[in-house]
């Protein structure tokens, strides 16, 4: 989402068209930082501009921290957290799956939960162009409604999902196992996703990631995706 928001933000002919997935993401830390707290002074590895930074500075200010004062981000791959972390290179990350799932299997843990923001749970969306919703709506409407489909299907068919993943990412059934329990399948635009959006939006501008942080209606193409979760 913040890629879809920065292209508004930037002029670009973008539109969501559909939620995504929630979720998966994690604010992970050594066995020794064991609150928010803890994380003063420490290193943090961060994929700069990502929605688990803009969630992990809310987090670090709702317990009194200065994200850019009291803690150090370091910027770091998505795939190179876990390592780092194992190694000593930082205390801590503010990552994705599936290395959220495979730095707790390597003796790590959740500091604490890093949904518990204004920004939520949310991560990936839907897009199109908006020159492509003008010309063709049937075509988009078709493949919001594949994306519905296969959304539902998977969700209420796990085993099939995580089959899919392994097939195609080689992941170990223990890795995707965890993850999966941190990962939320959609495709509505309720109104309580767009809240999260706008949220995650006005963190992309505080955090001067945007200039300015557009409105909602001006990100969402109404009525292609179901409006209730």
């Amino acid at each position: 989402m913040p890629t879809v928001i920065a292209g508004v933000a930037q002029g670009k002919d973008v539109q969501l068209v559909a939620s995504g997935a929630d979720g998966g993401s994690g604010l992970i830390g050594s066995t020794s930082i064991t609150s928010v707290e803890d994380l003063a002074g420490t290193r943090i590895g961060i994929v700069p501009g990502s929605s688990q930074e803009m969630a992990l500075r809310l987090t670090l200010e709702a317990a009194g921290l200065d994200p850019d004062a009291d803690v150090e981000l370091v910027s770091l791959g998505y795939a190179d957290m876990a390592d780092a972390l194992e190694r000593g290179d930082i205390d801590a990350f503010a990552g994705a799956e599936v290395n959220v799932s495979l730095a707790q299997l390597e003796g790590a843990h959740e500091i604490v939960s890093i949904y518990d923001t204004a920004i939520g749970r949310v991560n990936i969306g839907l897009a199109t162009t908006g020159a492509r919703v003008e010309e063709d709506p049937e075509l988009v409407q078709q493949l919001v409604d594949i994306h519905t489909e296969a959304t539902a299907a998977l969700a209420a068919d796990p085993a099939a999902w995580m089959t899919g993943v392994a097939d195609q990412f080689s992941f170990e059934p223990t890795v995707l196992d965890l993850a999966a329990g941190n990962i939320w399948l959609r495709s509505d635009l309720a109104p309580a996703y767009l809240d999260q959006v706008d949220a995650l939006a006005g963190e992309m501008q505080k955090l001067a990631v945007i200039d300015q942080a557009p409105d909602v209606a001006d990100v969402v193409a109404d009525g292609f995706a179901p409006e209730e979760e």
